[in-house]
């Protein structure tokens, strides 16, 4: 029984990571916007002045937490296609439909983040530039 129990506790463990991993990944989206300089205002981003310097020795981390959301809201949502052709989508419905109500739509929480997150990436990698 020993033997059972370990095993279901690694079972239970790998689970309870898997879980996990997408809020690591939203997290670091809604965290990481104000220290790279950029705010979600519905589907605009404004872009201001990051909190983060180059220098700063967490800027490597953020980095790659960056990287690590593209790459998960990537495969979630469908990648760069779906995202293009959503934006495509709502420039469409936004033409014929009242222009105040398509700004208001928002895209699905994987696109969306997706979206989000190639935002942060743009203003980290301006960031060295």
């Amino acid at each position: 029984t020993a033997d059972r129990l370990q095993a279901e506790e690694e079972m239970l463990s790998r689970h309870a990571e898997e879980i996990g991993m997408p809020l690591q990944h939203y997290d670091a989206v809604d965290r990481i916007g104000v220290l790279v300089g950029v705010l979600f205002k519905g589907k605009h981003v404004v872009r201001g002045l990051a909190k983060i310097k180059v220098d700063n020795d967490d800027f490597p981390l953020l980095l790659d937490e960056i990287d690590d959301a593209v790459e998960f809201f990537g495969n979630e949502s469908g990648g760069m296609a779906v995202l293009q052709e959503e934006m495509r989508r709502r420039m469409r419905s936004s033409a014929r439909d009242d222009p105040h109500h398509a700004q208001q739509q928002m895209l699905s929480g994987s696109i969306e983040y997706f979206r989000r997150a190639l935002a942060l990436q743009d203003a980290a990698l301006s960031l060295i530039r």
